[in-house]
């Protein structure tokens, strides 16, 4: 209990509380108690916040926690792409020096005729166009375009080679 009530005070008031439980004497003794808060908003009065303050402030609140998070999946996503990035670029530094042979596999690949071994084609197709970017390369598209032209009854593979952007 606030100031307001101490000793025999408060236990006179307890007691008549417990005793008479009469709601005219709880609600006086509320009022009393409100008057000794400065932060809480007494009943009636003014400065308060209505309901419609309150349902602005809630969607304030949800605004910005939907913004937080927004910020925090972009600030994960971006890391991601640029362990990706890294993870390419330390997957294409491992292939340096390679692309006689990848071209060969490539070429395997490609003459088993069967689908999941054009799935591999293409991978390995993608990381020399990659590398020939690098090196700043420029046979990796003739290149291609004679395994085009070599496989043009093959259209499984090269709708493959197409959806890659090759």
């Amino acid at each position: 209990m606030g100031p307001w009530a101490r000793g025999p005070e408060k236990d006179d008031l307890i007691a008549k509380l417990i005793v008479a439980q009469d709601p005219a004497l709880i609600r006086a003794l509320y009022l009393r108690f409100l008057e000794e808060q400065p932060s809480v908003v007494r009943p009636g009065g003014s400065g308060g916040r209505t309901v419609a303050m309150l349902l602005r402030l809630a969607e304030d609140c949800a605004a910005e926690r939907k913004q937080i998070k927004a910020d925090s999946s972009a600030r994960q996503k971006a890391v991601r792409e640029q362990d990706a990035a890294i993870a390419r670029e330390a997957h294409l530094d491992r292939l340096v020096g390679q692309e006689p042979r990848l071209w060969v596999e490539v070429e395997a690949l490609v003459a088993t005729r069967q689908p999941k071994h054009y799935d591999q084609a293409v991978k390995l197709l993608l990381d020399l166009r990659d590398m020939g970017f690098r090196n700043k390369a420029g046979d990796f598209s003739q290149r291609l375009e004679q395994l085009r032209t070599a496989q043009a009854q093959k259209p499984a593979l090269l709708k493959r080679i197409r959806q890659a952007g090759l």
